[in-house]
Formats: structure tokens, sequence, C-alpha cells
């Protein structure tokens, strides 16, 4: 299915905004200062690309993109619709690592396909600023994963 530059932009705000809310749930719900400051870091870093995002857009530039559309950004949706509030902590969090991957992917692909210049280096540091997300993401994930183990009685 074939999307316009400007419809993928504003799903791929739509699924900032979602982690957004998704950090931000889990700030609310941290048991520890420390993983609550990071899950806001992260909930703030994710408003951050969606105002990066509604600014391109505010710019007007929409390029004709043949190679991308609606199903490139699919497994991000898929995803990030998977994650639910009742969810534990490491569950959550691997879902949120494949979600960083795939908008690090899908920002990847939509940047080799511009000429050098503002568009393609603009959609290389959204897909550089997602890898950084991934990793952070991956450090908390680690984190939740060894307290679990500590309160897990040895059978």
């Amino acid at each position: 299915m074939s999307a316009s530059f400007r419809e993928l932009i504003q799903k791929a705000m739509a699924i900032e905004v979602t982690m957004a809310t998704y950090y931000g749930k889990m700030a609310e719900k941290a048991t520890t200062s420390e993983a609550r400051e990071v899950f806001k870091l992260l909930a703030d870093e994710e408003e951050e690309h969606r105002a990066l995002l509604e600014n391109y857009l505010e710019r007007g530039e929409f390029p004709k993109i043949p190679q991308i559309g609606v199903g490139d950004l699919e497994p991000t949706l898929e995803v990030a619709s998977s994650i639910t509030p009742d969810m534990a902590p490491t569950e959550a969090l691997a879902f949120a690592i494949r979600s960083e991957e795939y908008q690090h992917r899908f920002y990847k692909k939509l940047a080799q396909e511009y000429p050098p210049g503002w568009t393609q280096n603009f959609l290389k540091r959204l897909a550089d600023m997602e890898l950084v997300h991934k990793e952070k993401v991956e450090k908390l994930h680690r984190w939740f994963s060894r307290f679990q183990e500590k309160l897990t009685p040895v059978s």
C-alpha cells in the first residue's frame, strides 16, 4: 500500500505519541526514583521526536517516496499496539526495544531514498535518535530483568 510522505510522517508521529504515553505510564508505576527518571526522560524524548516530525510537516516539503509505504511502518504499529498497561515491565520493555528498532529501520530506510541534503540529514538524525533510545530501553530491560531475578525464588 502506497502512502504519501505526509501520511507516513503523521503515522510516525502517532507512534511517537503512543511510546511517549507508554513511557509516561511506566514512570508513574516505577518503584524507584532512578527508573521513574529514566522513563520520564524516554517519554520526553519521544515527545521531542513528535515535535521534530510536526515541525518538519509544517515546512511543507513532501517529496515522493516510491519505495516506502505504510507497510514499512506496520511492524512498529503492531509492536506499539501490543504494549498494554497490565504487562510486566520486562515484557513491555521487550516490545519497546522492538518498536525502537523498527522505528530506527524506518527512518534509516526513508533517509536512503533521498540525495544528500536537509531531508536526508533530518531522517538520519531521527534514525540515530531511535537507535540511542533502543540502547537506553535495553539497559532498562536488563535492569528490570536482574531485579525480577532477585525477587524470584529459586526452585
